[in-house]
């Protein structure tokens, strides 16, 4: 039994890898549907462009519907079996924690934005002006930020992770709610900041057919606003995810 329990008290890839095979039931049509879904909202998005002109408008709706897809992507460990086999799976906290806070954080948005981000929008949509200047605001700001726009979703997802593993009821539903209500927070300090932004950066004394100087505006006037927001929920979401890990390993047995 000694031998046992020392064991247990040094981290085990090994044991991640049968937490991993204990959820791959659960996780195996998430990791076929969100690329397949990302593949096809792409495709559609493209043809759309090529036949009727449609591609802006679709472009901002699959790319909604995969970050609301990212942010839900939490909820797949609500296991329908209950709490009872998670908690007495062979696998210390730190184990089990690694591979669900490893798989939202690091594989899903992996499956997700692959797709979107690996040059396919970029080349066969070029020509709509649209797209490109929201690709190169996003490209931009994201470059003048130091990264802190990639990071944009961690807080939310981080909140429904946290509430699906801190439940015993209605996992899935209070992590979708907590999750929404930390978009809209993210949403309102964005929309003051915002509101101050077109008081004070006068965007009317710019031509509204000077589209380069607009963006550029906007971009210098978001940066400050962008890296202090990405600093605090950065801090926000890893300790979220620090309790999401204590959540975990107190359920242990």
């Amino acid at each position: 039994m000694d031998a046992k329990c020392d064991c247990m008290d040094s981290f085990s890839w090994r044991r991640v890898g049968r937490v991993a095979r204990f959820y791959f039931p659960y996780i195996k049509k998430q990791l076929i549907i969100y690329p397949a879904f990302s593949i096809l909202g792409m495709v559609i998005v493209i043809l759309s462009e090529r036949v009727a002109g449609l591609g802006y408008g679709l472009f901002l709706a699959v790319k909604g519907a995969l970050s609301m897809m990212l942010v839900f992507a939490p909820t797949i460990f609500a296991s329908r079996n209950g709490l009872d086999v998670e908690t007495v799976l062979p696998a210390t906290g730190a184990e089990k924690s690694t591979f669900i806070i490893g798989y939202v954080c690091i594989v899903v948005p992996i499956l997700l934005y692959l797709p979107v981000f690996g040059g396919m929008p970029c080349d066969m949509l070029k020509d709509n002006a649209d797209i490109a200047r929201v690709l190169a605001l996003r490209s931009s700001l994201s470059a003048s930020t130091y990264g802190f726009t990639i990071i944009e979703n961690l807080f939310p997802i981080s909140v429904c992770l946290y509430v699906v593993m801190k439940r015993t009821t209605n996992r899935i539903l209070l992590g979708m709610v907590w999750s929404v209500v930390a978009l809209i927070s993210m949403s309102f300090v964005g929309g003051i900041y915002g509101m101050v932004m077109a008081i004070y950066g006068r965007f009317w004394e710019k031509s509204s057919s000077d589209v380069e100087s607009v963006m550029k505006l906007v971009t210098e006037g978001m940066e400050s606003f962008v890296i202090v927001l990405g600093v605090i929920l950065l801090i926000c979401s890893i300790f979220v995810l620090y309790r999401t890990h204590k959540v975990i390993s107190n359920r242990q047995i």
